[in-house]
């Protein structure tokens, strides 16, 4: 096993509209927790998380962005040099779909390397208010993004599923520049 010092740091942005539960998401995966009073990020958050990918020790450095308007500006500066990016959209607000591409446009644009996109549809647990069927979601936005998930951050499903692949995808990522 690797010293704490010796561990390959790696980098996850979370991009995607306000309200669609970046950081419930991001909680729920590293403190197992979702709170329903979770309040807008302003700037950027961020958490760190060891994980396993295959037999190597990792640590993870989730970059939690605003998704306000008046902080995407900022944004490039914290996609900078990331690993792999989870875009997010949320199953009740039709709007994150459709701002996807301005998401992986930026991160095309602010990123010297590229790196995986990962889609991540959040709050399935609002299966009332869907905007798209998970198969208009899979061949309409599949072409843009190396990966989608479907999760929820209030009951926790497909969580741990989306993190490790964006840790595997990061890790990958990673080892094609050393």
């Amino acid at each position: 096993m690797n010293n704490e010092v010796d561990l390959p740091h790696l980098k996850i942005v979370l991009l995607g509209n306000s309200g669609v539960g970046k950081t419930s998401l991001m909680n729920r995966w590293t403190a197992g927790k979702f709170s329903t009073s979770a309040k807008s990020t302003v700037g950027a958050n961020h958490q760190r998380k060891k994980v396993f990918v295959g037999r190597d020790e990792v640590e993870i450095f989730l970059w939690d962005t605003a998704g306000q308007e008046q902080f995407q500006a900022l944004t490039p500066l914290y996609v900078r040099n990331a690993a792999t990016a989870l875009i997010l959209a949320a199953v009740d607000d039709a709007n994150s779909f459709d701002t996807l591409q301005t998401w992986v446009d930026l991160i095309n644009s602010a990123c010297e390397h590229v790196p995986p996109m990962i889609l991540v549809v959040n709050k399935i647990d609002i299966v009332d208010h869907t905007s798209y069927s998970n198969e208009e979601i899979e061949s309409r936005f599949g072409p843009m993004f190396s990966s989608i998930f479907f999760a929820s951050a209030a009951t926790g499903e497909g969580v741990d599923t989306c993190f490790m692949q964006a840790a595997h995808s990061a890790f990958n990522f990673s080892k094609s520049f050393t």
